[in-house]
């Protein structure tokens, strides 16, 4: 997806419903199974107690969004986008 789009889709989403749930099935939903593998290879590797990979997932991305919002917000006027609630987690 263009980077540019999805700055806009993030910017607008609360007007643009079907628009967040096409990011979030195509696009953060990608990311999250990903780092989710990641965490299970991990675990089935021995260099990660078991516990519930979603939860670990999701914690782990919520951790990240404050550095993701500050960093978009230098370059643009995304400050408003970090005050939306995290739809984008599920």
């Amino acid at each position: 997806m263009n980077a540019a789009l999805f700055k806009l889709q993030v910017a607008n989403a609360q007007a643009l419903p079907s628009a967040v749930k096409q990011v979030r099935s195509n696009v953060i939903g990608r990311v999250l199974s990903t780092l989710q593998s990641y965490f299970e290879r991990q675990i089935e590797a021995g260099r990660m107690r078991p516990c519930n990979t979603e939860m670990v997932t999701r914690t782990f991305m919520a951790a990240l969004w404050p550095t993701f919002c500050s960093n978009m917000s230098s370059r643009t006027n995304w400050h408003k986008t970090c005050r939306l609630k995290h739809s984008w987690m599920g």
